[in-house]
């Protein structure tokens, strides 16, 4: 008996991973599975024109694992499509900060996908292996040539599933890092915008001192003196911003 991790569809139809079981008697190959990964149904298309042929079920079986193999291939060049396009519209365009969050989010998914497709690929080159040391002695050397290619393919789909798994940490980075900085921009006019009217207050705090003399306190046109003061104030502050290039 040997069991795999496959993607598949389940009975609510939708998308995910579960076990399968490959049970090989002397005659017979059996599966036992409770969802429908999408190389068995496709599997009867291509089972006669596949590597191993159709002449016993250990050929079958070899030809289910190539079908398999093709399919989680599909899928991780998929997922890789989809991180070409992430990172394109994240280094070409100027993507707001909610659509960034959305981004992350999807990336992240890809990344889990990533991780369920090479716990798939792990689980099958083990199964190969079990099988390699189970070949009845009569088995022919054909079967052992594609039993050497479909372990050379599913070591080769690791690799590549390792190296898109590094570009999701690198896209994550990048769009945490474009996050920050768009929350520093905001972070940085707010405190503009505070530091500007920290004069004013000062000059409003001086004339709203309770003492009994207070210069222009007593004339007409005192409230003209400290408008005037809170207003230059202000403006010699974002004067003296935009010469620095802070604003």
């Amino acid at each position: 008996v040997l069991t795999v991790a496959l993607p598949g569809t389940g009975a609510d139809g939708k998308r995910g991973f579960g076990p399968v079981a490959f049970m090989l008697s002397p005659q017979r190959m059996i599966t036992v599975r409770y969802h429908t990964p999408r190389s068995f149904e496709t599997f009867p298309d291509h089972a006669v024109t596949s590597s191993a042929g159709c002449a016993t079920h250990l050929h079958l079986f070899l030809g289910l694992i190539e079908e398999i193999v093709a399919r989680i291939a599909d899928l991780i060049e998929g997922t890789g499509r989809e991180l070409d396009k992430a990172a394109r519209d994240l280094f070409e365009g100027d993507e707001p900060e909610d659509l960034l969050e959305e981004m992350i989010r999807i990336v992240g998914r890809r990344g889990e996908e990533l991780a369920n497709y090479r716990l798939s690929l792990l689980s099958l080159e083990r199964a190969l292996t079990t099988f390699s040391l189970n070949l009845p002695p009569k088995a022919g050397q054909g079967l052992k040539q594609v039993l050497k290619a479909h372990t050379r393919d599913i070591r080769s789909l690791v690799v590549h599933a390792d190296f898109l798994t590094g570009r999701v940490a690198h896209v994550t980075d990048v769009i945490l890092g474009m996050v920050s900085l768009q929350q520093s921009d905001a972070n940085r006019t707010l405190s503009v915008v505070a530091v500007l009217f920290l004069p004013p207050t000062l000059v409003a705090s001086i004339y709203g001192m309770n003492f009994p003399y207070v210069p222009g306190m007593d004339q007409p046109w005192g409230w003209l003196i400290a408008t005037g003061l809170m207003a230059g104030s202000a403006l010699g502050s974002f004067l003296f911003f935009r010469w620095k290039r802070w604003l």
